[in-house]
C-alpha cells in the first residue's frame, strides 16, 4: 500500500511540474546570473583542454602545483572541457586530495611505481576506464547511455565521495529553497560549491534535434552549452535551423539558463508552460517539466567528454547506433519554450580549450592549459611566418582561435569554424616565442597579452582586452635530464632526443607526454610521470603565474 501510495505521489508531482529560476543574459553581456553570489576573488580564470586522461593527469598536476604556490584559492573560475572535466568535477565537488610535486631528482622507477596514495592522480590506475566500461556494458545490456556516465563515475568520482545522481548547488541557501519549491527533491543529494577553490564550468556540444540526425556533415551547426553549480544552459540565443541528411531541416531556439535540478525534464503530453517574457533577464518559473533522470554531476562530466558523439551523428548508420550510443537529453529554452530531444557530445567538438565562454564573462587573466595529443614542432621544422600551420606542427584547436583553419580542421566533424577570437597576425608571434621556449628545455608557458575581434556566435564583442598565460604540453628535455638514470633510460626518446617534438617509440613510456586520447589504460608509473612533469613545468615558471594574480591593469600589456 505504502508503495502505491510513493508511486501516486510522483505522478501527481510530475504532472503539477517543477519550479525553477531561469536566466537570460543580454548579448555580448558579462553579467552571468553566478556574479551575485561569487566571493571576491582575482580576476584570474582558468581552463583545462580536452584530452582524455592524458588531460585529466595534466591537469592535476598543474592543480597541484598551483596549490602549492598558494594560488588555487584565488582563481575565480575553472573551465573544462572533456579529460579536464574529469579533473575540475573530482577536484571541484569531490573530497580527494591534488598530492604534492615530486622533484624529478627523486622519481625513480621504484618511487614512480609504489607512489599510489589516495591523490587524484591514482585514480585513472587504481579503477580503469577500460575495464569499468567494459564491466558496465556486461551488466547493462548495451545501455551505452546510462554505461559512459556510469564508468566514468566509478573511476573519478565515486572514488571523491560523490555520489551517482549527486545534483549540485552554489550554497546551503539554493538548497533550501529548490527543496521547500520542489518536495520531488526530498531524497536529492547536493555537493556545494566550494568558495575556497575556482567556480566550476563543465562545457558541452549541442549537437542538434534527435529526429533531425544524421546531420549533412557540411552543415552541421553544433552550439555550446555550459553546466556550472547554479544553472544548466547556453549563454547566447540562437534559433538554429540543423539540416539533416535527407535534405529536411528542422529549426530550435537554444539559449538561456535554467537551475541545473530542472535541466533535461520531458514535457508531458499537452503539457503546457511559460518561459521569460521578451527582454525579462529572470524569472521564477512554475509547472516545468520535471526530469525523470536528473542531470547531475556524473551526467555533466559524461556528456563533457562523450568524443564519439560528433562522428556518430553525421554518420549514414545514426538511425541505428543512436539507439546504443547518443546521449539524449530533453531539453527546452527558457527564452522560447518548445520542449525537443536533443543530442550531446564532447565539448571539444565545439570548442576545445575553455576558453571562449570565460572571454564573454570579461575575465581580464586566463591561464589556458593545452594539453594537446600533438607536439610542437621546432621552429626549424615549422616556421609561422613564412607557411600556415598543418595538423602535425600545433594543436588544431589552439590554432583556430586565432583563425588558423587547417584543411583537416575544415573538413572536420568537430564544429570549429566560429571559434576565431583573435587577430590571425597574434598567431605566428605566439608559436614563435613558444618555440624559443620549447627550445630552452623548461617547458612551454608563454605570457600573451591580447585583444578580441568580434565573435557574434559566442557573444564577445571587439576591443576586450586580456593577458592570456598559454601553458602548452611538451617534453622538458631539462627535467628528463634530472630523472634518476633509471628512469631516464625508460623515458628519453631512443634517436634524435635533443628535438623535443621527437618522442619515445617503445617501452612503457613511448608517446609521453603525449599519450593517446584514446588511451584508458594506465601504469603507476605513467600517471605519476606525466602529473609531475606538468607540476614541474607550472613550479618553474612560478614568477609568471604570479605575475598573473599580481595584476591589476592590464592596458599597458596590450
Amino acid at each position: 500500500m505504502i508503495a502505491v501510495l510513493v508511486v501516486l505521489v510522483g505522478m501527481i508531482e510530475a504532472i503539477n511540474g517543477a519550479t525553477a529560476m531561469a536566466w537570460n543574459e543580454p548579448a555580448y553581456s558579462k553579467d552571468y546570473p553566478e556574479v551575485r553570489w561569487l566571493p571576491r576573488k582575482s580576476e584570474v580564470s582558468m581552463t583545462l583542454s580536452g584530452g582524455g586522461i592524458r588531460a585529466y593527469l595534466s591537469g592535476i598536476g598543474a592543480l597541484s602545483a598551483l596549490d602549492t604556490l598558494g594560488l588555487t584559492g584565488k582563481i575565480k573560475y575553472l573551465s573544462t572541457v572533456s579529460g579536464g572535466s574529469w579533473a575540475n568535477a573530482a577536484y571541484s565537488y569531490g573530497n580527494g586530495s591534488l598530492g604534492s610535486i615530486i622533484p624529478p631528482e627523486a622519481l625513480t622507477m621504484n618511487r614512480l611505481e609504489t607512489e599510489n596514495g589516495t591523490s587524484l592522480r591514482t585514480l585513472p590506475v587504481k579503477r580503469c576506464l577500460e575495464d569499468e566500461i567494459l564491466s558496465m556494458v556486461y551488466q547493462h545490456k548495451m545501455n551505452f547511455e546510462y554505461v559512459w556516465g556510469a564508468a566514468i563515475w566509478k573511476v573519478f568520482l565515486e572514488p571523491n565521495g560523490i555520489e551517482l545522481k549527486a545534483q549540485t548547488a552554489i550554497s546551503n541557501s539554493h538548497v533550501r529553497k529548490a527543496k521547500q519549491r520542489n518536495s520531488w527533491l526530498r531524497n536529492t543529494t547536493f555537493f556545494l560549491y566550494n568558495k575556497n577553490k575556482p567556480f566550476p564550468i563543465i562545457n558541452a556540444a549541442v549537437l542538434g534535434p534527435v529526429n533531425c540526425a544524421p546531420f549533412e556533415s557540411s552543415k552541421i551547426e553544433y552550439t555550446p552549452i555550459e553546466f556550472c553549480p547554479t544553472y544548466a544552459g547556453s549563454p547566447q540565443f540562437h534559433i538554429i535551423k540543423y539540416h539533416h541528411c535527407g535534405n529536411a531541416t528542422v529549426s530550435i531556439p537554444v539559449g538561456g539558463f535554467v537551475e541545473t535540478f530542472v535541466f533535461n525534464g520531458a514535457a508531458i503530453k499537452n503539457q503546457s508552460f511559460g518561459g521569460l517574457a521578451p527582454g525579462q533577464s529572470s524569472k521564477l518559473l512554475h509547472d516545468v517539466p520535471q526530469p525523470i533522470n536528473q542531470f547531475g554531476i556524473v551526467s555533466q562530466t559524461a556528456a563533457s567528454s562523450w568524443a564519439p558523439g560528433a562522428l556518430l551523428a553525421s554518420s549514414g548508420w545514426w538511425k541505428w547506433l543512436s539507439k546504443l550510443l547518443g546521449r539524449k537529453v530533453e531539453y527546452w529554452s527558457p527564452i522560447q519554450v518548445r520542449p525537443t530531444s536533443i543530442f550531446l557530445a564532447d565539448g571539444g567538438s565545439i570548442e576545445n580549450s575553455g576558453l571562449l565562454n570565460l572571454l564573454r564573462r570579461g575575465c581580464k587573466e586566463i591561464i589556458v592549459f593545452v594539453d594537446s595529443l600533438v607536439p610542437l614542432k621546432p621552429n626549424s621544422e615549422y616556421k609561422p611566418f613564412q607557411r600556415s600551420p598543418t595538423d602535425n606542427d600545433v594543436d588544431v584547436d589552439l590554432a583556430v582561435l586565432f583563425g588558423m583553419m587547417s584543411e583537416s580542421a575544415n573538413k572536420s566533424v568537430a564544429n570549429l569554424v566560429n571559434d576565431q577570437i583573435f587577430p590571425r597576425f597574434r598567431f605566428n608571434e605566439l608559436i614563435v616565442e613558444m618555440q624559443r621556449k620549447q627550445g630552452q628545455g623548461g617547458g612551454i608557458v608563454v605570457r600573451q597579452p591580447l585583444q578580441t575581434i568580434e565573435n557574434s556566435f559566442w557573444g564577445i564583442p571587439a576591443g576586450r582586452k586580456v593577458v592570456v598565460t598559454w601553458v602548452y604540453l611538451s617534453r622538458c628535455p631539462l627535467w628528463e635530464k634530472s630523472l634518476p638514470l633509471d628512469t631516464q633510460k625508460l623515458v628519453i626518446p631512443e634517436v634524435d632526443a635533443s628535438n623535443p617534438s621527437k618522442l619515445r617509440q617503445r617501452g612503457m613510456f613511448a608517446s609521453f607526454p603525449h599519450y593517446s586520447t584514446q588511451k584508458l589504460r594506465y601504469t603507476y608509473e605513467q600517471a605519476n610521470l606525466l602529473t609531475n612533469m606538468a607540476g614541474w613545468v607550472v613550479l618553474r615558471h612560478a614568477s609568471l603565474f604570479q605575475l598573473a594574480f599580481g595584476t591589476s591593469n592590464i592596458e599597458s600589456e596590450v
